[in-house]
């Protein structure tokens, strides 16, 4: 079993409480996740705690987390647990200035599916990382990332795929 654990924050960096996480298979039906190791199954959809937080255990593979709640658009991200086949490169700092106008950035390898590409964006620096999808937040081409706007100076980008 392998854990996830993450927190949702709505777009002033704010930990969103209530929020329903369903955890899908690559094939999109309901995955199997635990509270522990493989022992509790926990309910999926999740909600997040007062603090935005939630986690849970799962088999190796590609998932699909749907995040939903009031006060903010419905996030899919794809995420990719140890034992996956490939390789998986876990929030990978990408090549490029973060500096207010530049939209593009490079990954050390390019993401095979493409699809299996997820980002975060922490603005400024300071705070929590926001979840970036595609093809809202950025798209992708080879191992080259375009941002639909450019990250502030100083924001921290991570990227994780299977390539």
């Amino acid at each position: 079993m392998f854990q996830h654990s993450d927190t949702i924050v709505n777009t002033y960096g704010s930990p969103v409480q209530g929020a329903s996480v369903t955890v899908n298979t690559a094939a999109g039906t309901p995955a199997t996740i635990y509270s522990d190791n493989g022992i509790t199954q926990a309910a999926n959809p999740l909600t997040s705690n007062a603090a935005g937080a939630f986690s849970f255990y799962a088999a190796g593979g590609s998932y699909v987390m749907v995040i939903s709640g009031m006060g903010f658009t419905q996030l899919t991200i794809p995420i990719a647990l140890g034992g996956t086949t490939g390789n998986f490169s876990d929030q990978e700092i990408p090549g490029g200035a973060v500096n207010g106008s530049n939209k593009v950035f490079a990954l050390a390898n390019t993401p095979n599916p493409s699809t299996s590409l997820g980002g975060m964006l922490r603005p400024g620096g300071k705070g929590a990382f926001l979840p970036l999808n595609q093809p809202i937040d950025f798209t992708v081409s080879g191992n080259l990332v375009t941002m639909t706007n450019a990250p502030a100076a100083n924001s921290n980008l991570a990227f994780s795929y299977r390539y």
